[in-house]
């Protein structure tokens, strides 16, 4: 799949930024927009007016770029994801983020990052309570995510993982829920948070999300083999 909007047509471009947000309380959603001007000023303002919407708490930043056709981009990574989305008429798609990250990536659009915790949007007009419950919800939904063997996916120890961010990074399945990462032991979120922290990343993730096995996250492969052993049981 490519996503090079590389164009040299007459058509009328505008430069804007393509934003994947998620929200710890829309488990497995990811909603994909745009803004249409490069500024971070305006994506924080955009983020501000989806909480006013009525959700129950701000959404997150998972990933950003800057594009010189934000229109053609978006509909690109709406028209990749399709098959995924939950209504037509709204921007979520039932998917990994980091599935939408790498799509993004080959947009060849510039990364950008901002400080999107309720602490630093005041215009938003978040109270304290909102900011305990954001971080409550995502703290909860963290531990879910992270409550992961490789027993429950059949993945046996030997088995060897790549990070979603950088293909060259890998580890090792030592047991059922530890693996063996640069020469020591670790969980999958804690050799993701370190991954993701050299690489001037938010930290404080679930590592099944950002770990893959042949191709497919971890957290996907969950999903499949638990909607697996539904349907058996209803054969």
């Amino acid at each position: 799949m490519s996503l090079d909007t590389g164009n040299d047509s007459k058509t009328t471009m505008q430069k804007g930024i393509v934003y994947c947000l998620t929200n710890p309380v829309m488990p497995d959603l990811v909603k994909i927009g745009r803004v249409e001007t490069d500024t971070v000023e305006a994506l924080k303002t955009r983020m501000s007016v989806l909480y006013s919407t009525g959700v129950p708490i701000p959404f997150e930043l998972h990933y950003a770029v800057v594009v010189d056709d934000v229109k053609q981009t978006e509909g690109l990574l709406h028209e990749a994801f399709a098959n995924s989305r939950e209504n037509y008429r709204r921007e979520f798609f039932r998917i990994d983020a980091e599935r939408v990250v790498a799509a993004m990536r080959l947009t060849r659009g510039e990364e950008i990052s901002i400080d999107d915790s309720p602490e630093s949007t005041p215009d938003a007009e978040i109270s304290q309570a909102d900011i305990d419950a954001q971080k409550h919800a995502r703290q909860q939904e963290n531990k879910r995510l992270s409550a992961f063997t490789f027993t429950d996916v059949n993945i046996a120890p030997g088995e060897v993982l790549t990070f979603t961010r950088d293909a060259t990074i890998t580890a090792e399945v030592l047991n059922s829920a530890r693996i063996l990462f640069e020469g020591k032991e670790s969980t999958l979120s804690g050799a993701a948070n370190t991954i993701l922290e050299r690489m001037g990343k938010r930290t404080g993730v679930a590592g099944p999300l950002f770990w893959e096995y042949n191709g497919e996250t971890l957290h996907r492969i969950r999903l499949r083999k638990e909607a697996e052993k539904v349907e058996e049981s209803e054969e």
